[in-house]
């Protein structure tokens, strides 16, 4: 998806930020040479109507080295992987590892409480999509599973399937 999702960071609660911790110190290789400075990795947004002040935090963003005019996330690389991924994948963590919430949740997000499937990226940033290929016609939920289990945890999920299954989800 070259990143897309990425260009301009990650806002969220406070509580979803990974604990300072000896992961720390394993991240630090993974972002390029000049980001390295886990000092300079997270900032407050401004707040609006999706992120009340104060309880707030961001991943600052760069200028993004493949996309001119453009910035990204503190933790994309050049070869446009997550550096936080990376380093969950170095350490053996589960999915969603190091990821914040709404990092780990895309293509999808969550909007004034609703989950949404994304539809700008491929409008754009040309020939970038994170979407999940399926061979067969399948609800959104069904094609992100782990991405919808994040949100509504196991039992939400199954609710979700159990009234899908009627057809009143």
């Amino acid at each position: 998806c070259s990143g897309a999702g990425c260009a301009g960071g990650w806002g969220g609660n406070k509580k979803q930020v990974p604990p300072p911790s000896p992961t720390v110190e394993a991240a630090k290789p993974n972002p390029p040479e000049d980001r390295r400075n886990p000092d300079t990795w997270f900032s407050a947004p401004e707040p609006d109507e999706d992120f009340p002040s104060g309880i707030m935090i961001g991943t600052n963003t760069v200028d993004d080295p493949l996309r001119p005019d453009e910035t990204c996330c503190v933790f994309l690389r050049p070869d446009r992987h997550c550096a936080l991924q990376v380093t969950s994948q170095q350490l053996g963590m589960a999915w969603p590892g190091l990821k914040p919430f709404y990092c780990a949740l895309y293509p999808l997000y969550l909007s004034k409480g609703e989950l949404t499937l994304d539809h700008e990226t491929p409008e754009l940033f040309e020939g970038a999509t994170c979407r999940r290929f399926s061979g067969e016609r399948k609800p959104v939920y069904q094609i992100y599973k782990e991405e919808a289990i994040l949100v509504l945890g196991e039992d939400g999920y199954r609710e979700l399937e159990a009234r899908a299954g009627k057809g009143a989800a």
